[in-house]
């Protein structure tokens, strides 16, 4: 039998696992659309995806002209409360929307 010690949490080990493999950008994305709902609110979250993280820029897209102006309007705020959730440091350095 192995202590407690050497036990660790399922996501802690995937998390290990793709930060070895060079995909940590990719695995938090993940956990941002996760929550996609929980930080944007649903009726908003279904009209934004999350598409891409790359050099701590996250790259939102939407068809709308008027979600697209009122993400501009929350950048600071949306990049400042998926860095609060995902409780990682700094994982959204800025917010780019296409």
């Amino acid at each position: 039998m192995s202590s407690d010690k050497n036990v660790n949490p399922l996501n802690q080990l995937v998390e290990q696992f793709a930060a070895s493999r060079g995909l940590t950008e990719l695995y938090i994305l993940g956990e941002i659309q996760y929550y996609w709902e929980d930080l944007l609110g649903k009726a908003f979250a279904k009209q934004v995806q999350a598409i891409r993280l790359k050099d701590k820029k996250l790259y939102l897209t939407t068809q709308s002209a008027s979600h697209r102006m009122e993400l501009e309007i929350r950048k600071n705020e949306i990049k400042d409360v998926i860095n609060s959730k995902i409780g990682k440091g700094i994982v959204v350095s800025d917010v780019v929307i296409r």
